[in-house]
């Protein structure tokens, strides 16, 4: 399915899907993709300018709507009999945002930390709520 080609994509154009559930976006704003590693035993150090790009994690954020979905799942992870996880695409998308240039299917996705911004009296900016996934195995198409 990854569509090669000589200019560069764009990073806005993406959709997510957890669960199978697909929607226009899932109102995500930003996917933070883990860096893919083949020891996660192994420390590995990219230098101060990539430190954010450590991370073995996916990181979902969206404005948050009052929608619990994200909430409910994190609560049923910490419960006494977590799931197995679940399937969580994300896809680039071309400037039709029709074609899939590249998608990554990661597997065993289970929320490690739910995060929401700060209420400041004092600003305007939109609340966002981040969701933290562990996984167990990534496949790019």
């Amino acid at each position: 399915m990854a569509i090669q080609r000589r200019d560069p994509y764009r990073n806005f154009n993406f959709r997510v899907a957890i669960g199978g559930r697909a929607s226009a976006n899932d109102g995500f704003s930003a996917v933070r993709l883990p860096t893919l590693l083949t020891r996660p035993d192994v420390a590995v150090d990219v230098g101060t300018a990539l430190e954010d790009e450590r991370s073995s994690h996916l990181v979902l954020r969206r404005g948050f709507t009052g929608a619990m979905d994200l909430h409910e799942w994190w609560l049923r992870e910490r419960g006494p009999k977590p799931s197995r996880g679940r399937v969580v695409v994300v896809e680039l998308l071309d400037e039709s945002t029709t074609d899939v240039a590249m998608a990554w299917r990661f597997t065993g996705c289970r929320p490690v930390a739910l995060h929401y911004s700060p209420l400041d009296a004092l600003e305007s900016a939109v609340v966002t709520e981040t969701i933290v996934l562990a996984f167990d195995d990534v496949d790019m198409s």
